[in-house]
């Protein structure tokens, strides 16, 4: 008999499957930071680009240097997306360097359903776009958009993971991204009173979330800390910064590896449970929203709303491909038996 399978199965009986509510869970995963519908998605897009300037993926690339010598495109493409979404990635970045737009940062990332579709560029199944530059306000925040596969044309929504539902801008990216709108008036004066300001930021490519093929990560080392270095200059969340100078040795980002086995000093003593629990299965969207829940000090003081997020609503981990992988393996026994130390029933 397969040990893991028993493993697994025990896991299953114990902690999931015995509770109806979790098929209606899993019609809640990418909703922790809301849901907003075609109304909101355009008056966030009028709001964002009121002169219509990035109509389609090309005028988008132009408006933001991809096409200008003398801007550099930073290219990461054949990495299977573990701990969010579920999709193999090529992820293309420009940091313009152009007088005028200086300082300006944007991000392209294609999802694929196969490997060798994210190496060719081929059927490719969702366009997601990350842009930090000036806002209405004239502060530089973060934006997104989504274009067509097939037209190329920008639209509202897209599918976000395998389960194939469409979800509408900007909130679909709210639960990897952070970020909420305006809870009294999100479209009066245009989206959140006309400043476009989601509160979102750029997540860190951490190559824990991440699986690889035939393309390993030695080859897209290189590549993923340019990716970071960026990141880093869109004024990402303290967390998000502390998570960056952690995998690469420090300030100034000594290393030019990742170092996947970086651990905060503040998690000494609870280890095992911050490797096997919260780097592939909270780490990487906590670092953007509600981020308190990185700290060990939070967990030992609050273990009920994480015993009752995780075992009773089943609302974290929030994607579908993460809730799988973690009620796939051992981790709920891990986190059961810390949450009962730290005085959770």
């Amino acid at each position: 008999m397969n040990t893991t399978s028993t493993v697994v199965g025990v896991l299953l009986a114990s902690f999931i499957i015995v509770d109806s509510s979790v098929a209606q869970t899993l019609q809640n995963t990418l909703k922790a930071g809301g849901v907003d519908d075609e109304e909101v998605a355009n008056a966030y897009y009028e709001t964002i680009d009121p002169d219509n300037q990035r109509l389609n993926q090309s005028d988008w690339e132009d408006i933001n240097g991809y096409n200008d010598p003398i801007n550099t495109v930073v290219v990461a493409k054949g990495h299977f997306s573990a701990g969010d979404l579920g999709f193999w990635r090529e992820i293309s970045m420009v940091r313009d360097k152009r007088d005028g737009y200086r300082g300006n940062i944007a991000f392209t990332t294609v999802n694929y359903n196969t490997e060798q579709d994210s190496l060719d560029g081929t059927n490719p199944v969702s366009i997601v776009n990350m842009e930090y530059s000036p806002g209405p306000e004239e502060d530089r925040i973060t934006k997104f958009y989504i274009y067509d596969v097939v037209t190329g044309e920008r639209v509202t929504s897209t599918t976000f993971d395998l389960t194939g539902e469409e979800l509408f801008l900007p909130a679909g990216c709210f639960s990897c991204h952070g970020g909420d709108d305006d809870a009294e008036a999100p479209l009066e004066g245009g989206y959140n009173e006309g400043s476009g300001e989601t509160n979102a930021t750029f997540l860190a490519f951490d190559a824990n979330t991440m699986t690889f093929g035939n393309t390993t990560l030695a080859s897209l080392e290189a590549a993923f800390k340019e990716l970071n270095k960026a990141v880093l200059r869109t004024d990402p969340t303290k967390a998000t910064r502390k998570l960056v100078k952690g995998l690469y040795g420090g300030s100034g980002l000594p290393r030019d590896t990742q170092n996947l086995d970086y651990i905060p000093a503040s998690w000494a003593d609870e280890a095992d449970l911050y490797r096997e629990v919260i780097i592939p299965s909270c780490r990487g969207c906590h670092t953007t929203s509600d981020t308190k829940l990185l700290s060990l000090a939070w967990w030992k003081s609050n273990p009920g709303k994480i015993r009752e997020v995780v075992f009773h609503e089943h609302t974290m981990p929030n994607s579908l491909p993460n809730f799988e992988r973690f009620w796939m393996s051992v981790q709920p026994w891990i986190l059961d038996d810390a949450l009962i130390r730290f005085g959770s029933p």
